[in-house]
């Protein structure tokens, strides 16, 4: 057969050559030769030769083969890799950029109380808007506490109305007091008055913190009473709640504004959308802001079509709001 004898030419060829692995069979004519021999083999018909240049061609095909699968796999993890150091690399980046705006509010503290206030609740929404699993920085928690204590009284932990008998500290290091006015109190590391936890109907004689950062506290009116810990979200409200009404939120950056109005501007915006998303407000609270932050939009930009925005997005979540008595 045709095939046959040239099978055997090409194993005599690579024979006399010295069996080179470069001159084996490759290709179409591997496949040929190997197709020949599973159909034909068993019939004895080529020389021995000829086989042993088929077998051989087949092992280092094979061989071949394993090498390139393992080059396509170091290529693919090295793809994994690289996506992996390129995700790193940006989380690092945002934080870096988290922690440069916290020291930022700490700095602005000797200049004005309400700008940190504003730049700290900004900050905190960029923290939590970050990931997909909500983890606030310590640097980022630490300026929204150190910025809510600007705006009230220092030092002096001033609010209960009779004797205080216990006290205890969280692991963010808030202070929790106990009195004979039946109340417990909580206040920031720095002294600021955060909330007062009502409930028993006696003198209250210890608090404790849990591992989770729960307080619990013991009275004589026979009970012990166990307190969800303050969180973030706890101060966001107080914070957002103070700046509700003021028109610093309302500030819209506009072209024409000086470079530091228009990065203050566009502070105040980061710092109302993260008031509204997580700040407590009530639907109705968030859609009486959105009418007067449309009405501010159409004032100091003239843009009509996303004060409208503002304006339906205000009537979805209210729709019983008299947009016209808010106009000022």
């Amino acid at each position: 057969m045709v095939t046959e004898r040239k099978i055997e030419e090409e194993g005599q060829e690579w024979h006399n050559k010295g069996r080179k692995s470069a001159d084996l069979l490759q290709g179409s004519k591997l496949g040929e030769a190997e197709e020949y021999l599973k159909n034909y083999g068993h019939l004895g018909m080529l020389d021995g030769v000829a086989e042993e240049c088929i077998n051989a061609s087949s092992r280092q095909d094979e061989i071949r083969r394993w090498r390139n699968r393992g080059v396509f796999g170091f290529v693919a993890l090295m793809a994994i890799v690289a996506t992996f150091f390129a995700i790193d690399s940006n989380k690092r980046a945002k934080v870096a950029t988290l922690k440069e705006q916290a020291a930022t509010v700490k700095n602005l503290f000797p200049v004005e109380p309400l700008e940190p206030l504003v730049l700290a609740i900004a900050t905190t929404g960029d923290n939590l808007n970050a990931w997909q699993v909500p983890k606030v920085l310590p640097e980022v928690r630490s300026s929204l506490y150190a910025a809510i204590d600007q705006v009230r009284e220092r030092n002096t932990l001033e609010g209960h109305q009779d004797y205080v008998w216990t006290l205890a500290i969280t692991p963010e290091g808030n202070i929790i007091s106990g009195s004979d006015d039946t109340t417990v109190k909580v206040w920031s590391p720095q002294g600021t008055f955060l909330h007062t936890l009502q409930g028993h109907q006696d003198i209250v004689t210890t608090v404790a913190i849990t591992p989770e950062g729960n307080i619990v506290s013991g009275s004589y009116d026979n009970t012990v009473k166990v307190w969800r810990g303050f969180k973030v979200s706890s101060l966001l409200k107080v914070g957002c709640e103070r700046l509700r009404f003021h028109p610093v939120l309302l500030s819209v950056a506009s072209v024409d504004m000086e470079d530091e109005a228009k990065s203050e501007a566009q502070t105040a915006e980061i710092a109302a959308k993260t008031c509204l998303k997580y700040g407590g407000w009530s639907d109705e609270e968030k859609a009486e802001f959105l009418v007067r932050k449309g009405f501010a939009i159409a004032k100091e930009t003239g843009e009509i079509k996303a004060a409208n925005r503002k304006l339906k997005a205000a009537k979805k979540l209210d729709k019983e709001l008299d947009i016209k008595s808010l106009q000022q």
